[in-house]
């Protein structure tokens, strides 16, 4: 995709498509949370959607995505050393709860959401890397190896850390695999 330019039929979701797994890998392995690197994926992106449409000629999309993500990165973590600094931290980690209407049985849906609170609670409790890898595996279903070259692990570390985990989980909540 030498030279893409927003113009060309589709150059932005072409180029979206091609990288977004990639660069979002590389946001959350730099952040402390999954809300940050969300916010920190959209700005990349509307900043490489501006670029194109300004007419900005791409050779290599994807360096250009890590390079605005890298850029986006380092900003975030000067605002949070000068909040830290000023001492404005308020509230750091408060939980917010939604509250949706649906067909779950409601004790269902008590008992689901008190597991899913505690399987939360003791993932917060592991390592960043290994809440990392945890979401990185689950919520973002990349793979492995994409795990492992976006952490700068290896991928039997990778492997090692998520299968530990899930095996502690599974013992825990009942679901031991017996061989």
């Amino acid at each position: 995709m030498a030279g893409v330019t927003y113009g060309e039929d589709g150059g932005f979701k072409a180029i979206y498509e091609s990288t977004s797994k990639k660069i979002f890998g590389v946001i959350y392995a730099g952040t402390d949370s999954l809300a940050d690197a969300q916010d920190i994926f959209q700005e990349t992106y509307v900043d490489l959607y501006n670029a194109l449409r300004s007419g900005r000629k791409i050779r290599d999309p994807q360096s250009y995505a890590v390079t605005i993500a890298r850029k986006k990165l380092s900003a975030h973590y000067k605002r949070q050393k000068k909040r830290l600094n000023n001492t404005e931290i308020s509230d750091i980690g408060e939980s917010e709860e939604n509250l949706l209407a649906d067909d779950y049985d409601i004790e269902d849906s008590v008992i689901n959401s008190r597991l899913y609170e505690e399987i939360s609670a003791r993932l917060e409790a592991k390592p960043e890397i290994v809440r990392k890898i945890f979401v990185m595996f689950y919520s973002l279903d990349m793979s492995v190896g994409e795990i492992a070259e976006d952490l700068s692990v290896s991928q039997s570390f990778v492997k090692n850390k998520l299968y530990r985990t899930l095996k502690e989980f599974r013992k825990i909540y009942g679901k031991e695999d017996k061989q």
